[in-house]
């Protein structure tokens, strides 16, 4: 294998993959705004940086767990709102 790839491999098997917005609000079945809206309220942890792009897009790139992602589900199953 070459060295590249294994460290790849290696990067791969040892971090947990990271999703976008878009990706949250498709296993959550939720709309895209209320990923955001959940994200700024604190209720999903995440990794964000400054986003240098041009246009009135988002000013920051924002990606999410998997494992956040699955801890939210698991402790907020079955709980009733309000």
């Amino acid at each position: 294998m070459p060295a590249e790839q294994q460290t790849q491999n290696e990067v791969a098997g040892g971090i947990d993959p990271l999703l976008t917005a878009k990706d949250v609000h498709l296993i959550l079945k939720t709309s895209l705004p209320t990923v955001y809206n959940m994200e700024k309220r604190g209720q999903l942890p995440s990794v964000s940086w400054p986003n240098h792009g041009k246009g009135k897009r988002a000013a920051r790139s924002i990606r999410f767990k998997l494992s956040d992602i699955m801890n939210f589900i698991e402790n907020n199953y079955g709980q009733e709102t309000r």
